[in-house]
């Protein structure tokens, strides 16, 4: 019987590691992608909001939701029940990808640098919904948003 010599299983390690290589700065990459996607798809949506906002003299509010890994725009008329909008297609309620899980979400950049700093990062069930209103002078009211896995976090904020 012929065994496995060192110098075979030294070969395969180099291999492994030569792939791991390869792999591990791809992972990441797309994964910083994900984020840059997510934070160019709310900018466009809020910055769209603003011009409707301010043309049509309207009120508008996107809720997003941690535990449906969602959020939903809505148009807030002057008198009656709010609407959900569906068109165009960059309004209609979105859901994030599985692998960009949004984390929990905060009405300003101290509430999150303080949970970040304190590790206080709560369940997808226990984290609350968050409603960001955008008013007819175009204003957006504060907010950030916490999405990752595990130790690696992104956050996506407005200032108003």
């Amino acid at each position: 019987m012929r065994g496995i010599t060192l110098i075979e299983i030294l070969v395969v390690i180099v291999l492994l590691v030569a792939i791991g290589t390869v792999a591990t700065p791809r992972l990441f990459q797309t994964l910083e992608n994900q984020a840059q996607a997510q934070s160019r798809r709310i900018s466009r949506v809020i910055n769209l909001l603003r011009n409707e906002a301010i043309l049509g003299r309207r009120h508008y509010q996107i809720v997003f939701s941690p535990k449906e890994q969602n959020y939903t725009i809505f148009l807030l008329p002057k008198e009656g029940d709010k609407e959900k909008l569906t068109s165009p297609n960059i309004l209609r309620p979105y859901s994030f990808p599985e692998s960009f899980v949004l984390r929990n979400t905060f009405l300003n950049q101290a509430e999150a640098i303080r949970a970040k700093a304190l590790l206080q990062f709560t369940t997808q069930e226990e984290a609350k919904e968050m409603i960001v209103r955008i008013d007819n002078s175009g204003f957006v009211s504060p907010f950030v948003l916490m999405f990752g896995e595990g130790e690696t976090l992104w956050n996506i904020y407005s200032e108003g």
